[in-house]
């Protein structure tokens, strides 16, 4: 329940004006200084003069106070100063949209599964798809399953974004402090600028993360009203391969819930059962923050802004320790929905930059996305939660103090799907927004190996289903460029087999079973773009990863296996 404070302009003004001695009256402070007999002296000396001289007089002897009088002076001016801003911040919640506003906010289901349910987690995730309609999902494990936090970096400083919140609104990008911190020194600045960043509201709160969620939009949403500019940092996206997970990588115990061996472990998820990345052997196919997890640091009100997954992935984050961090999430099937209404919101902006919607730098008020017409729920995530986040569904947030927190991306045979219409998106935007891997890759890898891993016969099925439909696509755009340029085919190099992320120099998209040469301009180019370097005298050549005999037999051959 909100309840309104009995503050006040001047109860506020009196309550700084008794902060600290600095703020009595200067001849207090002048008798202080002086003792009794440099007093009886002055006073002597003031009886003897003229009335004219006085003024006089009395600037000589200011003149001749210690330094710490006017140091006392200077200070009690800023202080002033300081319960002017305080009181006008104040007022200035006052004018802002009310803390029952954000009352309206749904919370995500929360799901506490058994020790056996928490043993395989896309199992687990496979029982869930009821809650895509709410964009996310909270996993809060076994009381026995808490694996301690190792993430303590040594040898190497971290990164971090330096983030103003009242330029969220604007889509400015953060200025980054390089190799500035250690985690221990991170988490000093933390305490530092959460001290800093305390703010009072004429309101009560019965819950700390509801009154850091009003102060957050508050100033993020106006930032004119609030000119003392809020500035927090986070370090975000720190490569596990380079810093270090969170997660034991080493055996702690031999028990099945061994923290380091159970496949929650965001540095194990993907090589769970049905995970479409178990086929990753490599080291050149691991890829930072998609298949291999980001470690992030946060600190109060160091926030991510609002965003899709690559590919319109899942995403499956972790709180290892700290603060609460509150996220907002819309629903995947609203996503489309979402793109317009931030479009016109942001109008000036997107003229500038086409792009925007990728950048990750600009955010908006989940009670204006409602007020739209927008689902939007709220996630409260504690330490030890996860979250996962559905296909398609756009989410933000920020941290409520400082936390460790861990992330990684997963893909299922029921995502297949929702990666061909990310890709044909891309194309139609003009591919602005570049793939993190080529598609054709994963189902291909997954295709040809497909025995050696653990695929249920409904991940099969799907997975068979999708390479079908790539397939006839394939060999359809290959048959097209023969009828046009003629000439055989001509197979990868070994060189180029090994290689999974060629780019198209037009497109900048990948290309993975089939890409066109130009022997003018020498340059190579995926087949939907094979005649955008308008060489006029070219002979153009077709080189193929796999035959078009090779991809029919290996739809064929799975078709016909009975798992």
């Amino acid at each position: 329940r909100l309840r309104e404070n009995n503050w006040s302009e001047s109860s506020l003004m009196r309550q700084n004006s008794n902060l600290a001695p600095a703020s009595r009256p200067i001849r207090k402070s002048k008798e202080t200084e002086f003792g009794r007999e440099d007093n009886k002296t002055k006073k002597g000396v003031l009886s003897k003069l003229k009335a004219k001289q006085t003024h006089t007089l009395i600037v000589a002897l200011e003149e001749t106070l210690p330094e710490e009088t006017s140091h006392t002076r200077s200070t009690m001016e800023e202080e002033k100063t300081t319960a002017e801003s305080c009181s006008d911040t104040f007022e200035a919640f006052r004018k802002v949209r009310p803390p029952e506003a954000y009352m309206q906010l749904e919370g995500v289901p929360v799901v506490t599964p058994t020790l056996e349910e928490f043993e395989n987690p896309l199992r687990l995730l496979a029982t869930l798809q009821e809650y895509e309609r709410f964009g996310a999902v909270i996993i809060r494990p076994p009381r026995r399953w808490r694996p301690p936090c190792v993430f303590d970096v040594k040898d190497k400083k971290l990164t971090s974004r330096v983030q103003v919140l009242q330029t969220l609104t604007k889509a400015k990008p953060f200025e980054q402090h390089r190799e500035a911190f250690t985690v221990d020194t991170f988490e000093k600045l933390a305490a530092k600028l959460e001290e800093q960043n305390k703010f009072k509201t004429p309101f009560e709160f019965c819950d700390r993360l509801r009154e850091n969620e009003f102060i957050f939009w508050s100033i993020v949403e106006n930032p004119d009203m609030f000119p003392k500019e809020v500035v927090v940092e986070y370090a975000a996206d720190l490569p596990s391969k380079d810093f270090g997970s969170g997660f034991p990588t080493k055996n702690i115990t031999k028990s099945v819930t061994d923290p380091s061996l159970h496949y929650f472990n965001l540095n194990n998820i993907n090589k769970s059962p049905n995970s479409l990345f178990q086929m990753v052997k490599a080291q050149s196919e691991r890829i930072s923050g998609i298949n291999t997890p980001w470690v992030y640091l946060g600190m109060l009100f160091a926030c991510f802004c609002w965003h899709v997954e690559d590919l319109f992935m899942y995403s499956v984050n972790y709180l290892h320790k700290g603060a609460t961090k509150t996220w907002y999430v819309v629903p995947g099937d609203w996503k489309e929905k979402f793109d317009v209404i931030f479009r016109e919101s942001n109008s000036t902006l997107f003229e500038k930059r086409t792009d925007l919607l990728y950048q990750m730098t600009l955010m908006m008020s989940p009670i204006s996305l409602k007020e739209k017409g927008i689902p939007v729920y709220r996630v409260d995530q504690n330490p030890g939660d996860f979250v996962i986040t559905f296909p398609k569904a756009y989410h933000c947030g920020f941290s409520n103090g400082f936390n460790i927190g861990e992330a990684v991306n997963i893909v299922t045979s029921d995502w297949l799907p929702r990666a061909r219409e990310a890709v044909r998106l891309y194309a139609k935007e003009g591919f602005i927004k570049k793939t993190t891997f080529p598609v054709e890759w994963l189902i291909m890898e997954n295709l040809i190996t497909c025995r050696e891993h653990m695929l249920s016969r409904e991940t099969l099925s799907q997975l068979v289903a999708e390479g079908d439909l790539m397939v006839r696509d394939e060999i359809e755009a290959r048959e097209n460029f023969r009828k046009t340029h003629g000439g055989s085919d001509v197979p990868f190099t070994n060189d180029e087999s090994k290689f999974f992320r060629n780019v198209c120099k037009t497109c900048r998209n990948f290309y993975y079973l089939t890409y066109v040469w130009c022997n003018t301009c020498e340059s190579k180019s995926c087949i939907i773009h094979d005649n955008t370097c308008h060489c006029l005298t070219s002979t153009k050549v077709m080189h193929v990863r796999y035959s078009d005999e090779r991809l029919r037999e290996i739809i064929e051959d799975l078709s016909l296996i009975h798992i």
